[in-house]
C-alpha cells in the first residue's frame, strides 16, 4: 500500500477528541482517522440501504431466506 502525507487543520477540540481515541486503544492518530473513515463509509452505506428499502421494500428472496433459517439456542 502506498501512502501520501496529507496536511490539514483540526480545531483544538477535535484534536483532543482524536487523541482521546488514541489513548483508548487506537494505535496512533492515523489509525484513529482510518477507523473514523471506515465508520463513516458504513454509515453512508447504511443510509443508501435504508433508502433502497424505503423506495423498493424488502427483497422477497432475502426475506424468505431469513424466515427459513434456524437460529441455534444460546447457552446460558
Amino acid at each position: 500500500m502506498t501512502t501520501q502525507s496529507v496536511t490539514f487543520r483540526l480545531s483544538d477540540q477535535d484534536l483532543k477528541r482524536l487523541d482521546t481515541v488514541v489513548q483508548n486503544g487506537a494505535k496512533d492518530r492515523t489509525a484513529a482517522l482510518r477507523l473514523a473513515l471506515v465508520h463513516e463509509e458504513r454509515r453512508i452505506l447504511g443510509q443508501r440501504d435504508a433508502e433502497i428499502y424505503r423506495t423498493q421494500g424488502e427483497d422477497p428472496d432475502a426475506e424468505a431466506w431469513a424466515h427459513n433459517r434456524t437460529i441455534p439456542a444460546l447457552d446460558d
